[in-house]
């Protein structure tokens, strides 16, 4: 995205006696003041983690503003969530919505999956699982792993509108990568047939690889385990320890 403002002028030279962070600042501040988007969000930053200048939420929330009334994605999502912590600004879950929704519609995952969960929530607007499952899996495809577990837990929660085949396709992908909670609920899906057919040796295999950082996981692959053989066993853990070596 390129910042907002005449793209024609040049910007002032360094001061020859000022420090890299201090000249950025000053570049930055010029860029803000000629209607550069990206100039006021930097500023932003600059406010909000003390670079260079003495940390202010409210000069931060200043600056994130002007950026985010001029477009720029990242201000918006950093607006949000100073409103919604109330950080610099009085708090408001509406607000939050409000910025959250303009920066997800922008593309950003972060946005998208932290409005599906205000939805989720009523917090701020109307509690709508539908909407939330929406922004939750425009979040889920760009990689967001939070997005991709919420989702799967709407999708596996009180109906209407449950779906445990969409929560086995994302828990799959997360229990792959190593993700115990993941695993457990797979191995829950397994165990139940739901959203993908029953299989006991499946479901111990989840159980078993959750079970090394989940005493509950741990303690279901017992449970499971002792109703099967000592070959299913076996082969449930020869399958889980392929699983692990290519993260290894």
């Amino acid at each position: 995205m390129r910042a907002a403002g005449p793209q024609h002028l040049t910007a002032p030279p360094p001061a020859r006696r000022q420090s890299r962070t201090q000249n950025n600042l000053r570049l930055l501040r010029w860029l803000a003041d000629h209607g550069s988007a990206q100039g006021a969000y930097g500023l932003g930053v600059a406010y909000d983690q003390g670079r260079g200048v003495r940390q202010s939420y409210a000069r931060a929330a200043h600056w994130y503003r002007i950026a985010a009334q001029r477009g720029w994605a990242k201000a918006q999502l950093s607006l949000a969530v100073m409103y919604q912590l109330g950080q610099g600004v009085a708090r408001s879950n509406a607000q939050a919505v409000k910025w959250y929704r303009r920066a997800a519609q922008q593309g950003l995952a972060d946005a998208q999956a932290s409005l599906a969960a205000l939805y989720a929530a009523g917090e701020g607007v109307a509690k709508n699982i539908p909407a939330a499952k929406r922004w939750y899996r425009r979040a889920a495809r760009q990689g967001s792993a939070d997005a991709q577990l919420n989702l799967a837990e709407l999708e596996i929660g009180p109906p209407p509108g449950r779906d445990y085949r969409d929560a086995a396709l994302w828990l799959r992908r997360l229990a792959r990568g190593g993700n115990a909670l993941a695993q457990r609920w797979l191995g829950d899906l397994y165990a139940a047939g739901h959203g993908v057919p029953r299989n006991p040796r499946r479901a111990y295999l989840w159980y078993w690889l959750a079970g090394r950082q989940s005493k509950t996981a741990a303690a279901r692959a017992r449970e499971l385990g002792q109703r099967l053989s000592a070959a299913q066993r076996r082969a449930a853990r020869r399958e889980a320890q392929a699983i692990l070596a290519p993260r290894k």
